[in-house]
């Protein structure tokens, strides 16, 4: 596997991890896991996924 194809298994490890949890925005995710802004998390997540961030089961709490 090349590097960087690692390194964007880790990112996205990382932010499904996050989503699951559902303490956190998208956009948050996006940022902590090293994408640029949410979109770029959303066509990358697509990309070698298969699914969107909303697709891994990612259930926003509304106050």
């Amino acid at each position: 596997m090349p590097p960087h194809r690692y390194l964007i298994n880790l990112r996205l490890d990382f932010e499904e991890m996050l989503l699951v949890d559902g303490e956190l925005a998208i956009a948050e995710v996006a940022y902590l896991a090293g994408f640029s802004d949410q979109s770029h998390l959303a066509a990358t997540m697509k990309r070698y996924r298969g699914r969107t961030p909303t697709m891994t089961g990612y259930a926003p709490a509304r106050n």
